[in-house]
């Protein structure tokens, strides 16, 4: 719903990379095998990423981001249930909230191996992680990448920054249709409408037209060494219940905000539409760095600013093991 509105989704293999090389390995979810990726095995840290979309995968951030990380940690990433090569379902229900928080508690179970978890969510992923934090078990630290936590104003910004885009370019039915959408309460239908009216827009908003690498490079990339398109993006199950859980699951109170008590560092490009300049965090004690020049992707447009931010703050506040 944030990330997948901006292009495709990839379909991809879990890669373990290990002294520059790459194999494929398996990652246990709660109901089975879940495609990923592994940096750094044995750091004295587990940074866990969970990937943006619904629908999108964890390709670009583990091509760029993730290798930066592991002078401080171990690096595992994963596509959630659903999305790039990890199974699709067969029924919305296995895509819920609970499914997906199961998936994560897996993951970490496994992997932590007594070492401090730091939980890496961008986008719909961060709403994941601060989910995860408030409803099933502390970690020792959480980094959110352009994460908007209150879903109905970030997606209502959004439909009315293309309905702005869509009247400056003479589109005068999209623009009235996005009109009508604003100020919906169903983000389904919010979501809908920018699909039907407006499906280039978004993808323009949170990707600037100097980013680099541009979504088509990093769709590229993934076919150069060996990945074929997925199709998850237009997977009507995924949809349904991502909608699902967005209008019932993803609504956490300020009460519940407030009760994050771990480290938080959340990173911002000051150019996501999400993100208005002077906007205060929704979490009490978060450390805000925003990255000048940069869209909703800062971890793949900025990684060795998003890197050296990151490491910054786990080594301040995450005792290694």
């Amino acid at each position: 719903m944030l990330v997948f509105l901006t292009g495709a989704a990839l379909a991809l293999y879990w890669v373990s990379w290990r002294s520059g090389r790459t194999t494929r390995a398996a990652l246990h979810g709660a109901r089975g095998e879940l495609c990923g990726y592994r940096f750094g095995r044995g750091g004295p840290r587990l940074f866990l990423y969970l990937h943006g979309g619904p629908g999108y995968n964890a390709f670009d951030f583990s091509a760029f981001a993730a290798p930066r990380l592991i002078s401080a940690g171990e690096v595992v990433a994963f596509d959630q249930r659903g999305c790039g090569c990890s199974p699709r379902g067969r029924s919305s229900r296995e895509f819920d909230l609970a499914s997906q928080l199961d998936d994560i508690d897996r993951i970490v179970q496994e992997e932590a191996r007594g070492r401090p978890v730091v939980l890496i969510g961008h986008s719909y992923g961060g709403l994941l992680a601060v989910e995860y934090v408030v409803r099933r078990r502390q970690v020792s630290a959480l980094v959110l990448v352009d994460a908007p936590l209150d879903l109905t104003t970030a997606i209502r910004r959004l439909v009315e920054a293309c309905r702005q885009r869509s009247a400056e370019r003479g589109n005068t039915g999209a623009a009235e249709a996005l009109g009508r959408a604003v100020p919906l309460r169903s983000l389904r239908e919010q979501v809908r409408a920018l699909l039907m009216w407006a499906p280039a827009c978004p993808g323009e908003l949170l990707v600037p037209p100097n980013a680099h690498p541009t979504e088509q490079e990093v769709i590229e990339m993934a076919k150069r060494a060996g990945y074929t398109d997925g199709d998850t993006l237009n997977d009507g199950l995924l949809f349904e219940a991502a909608m699902d859980s967005a209008e019932r699951d993803l609504r956490l109170s300020p009460h519940e905000l407030a009760s994050v008590s771990v480290p938080v560092l959340e990173i911002v490009g000051d150019l996501d539409p999400y993100f208005p300049a002077g906007e205060r965090s929704d979490l009490p004690h978060a450390n805000v760095v925003r990255i000048p020049g940069v869209g909703h992707h800062a971890y793949r447009e900025a990684p060795k600013t998003f890197a050296e931010e990151v490491v910054r703050f786990v080594e301040e506040h995450v005792s290694a093991r």
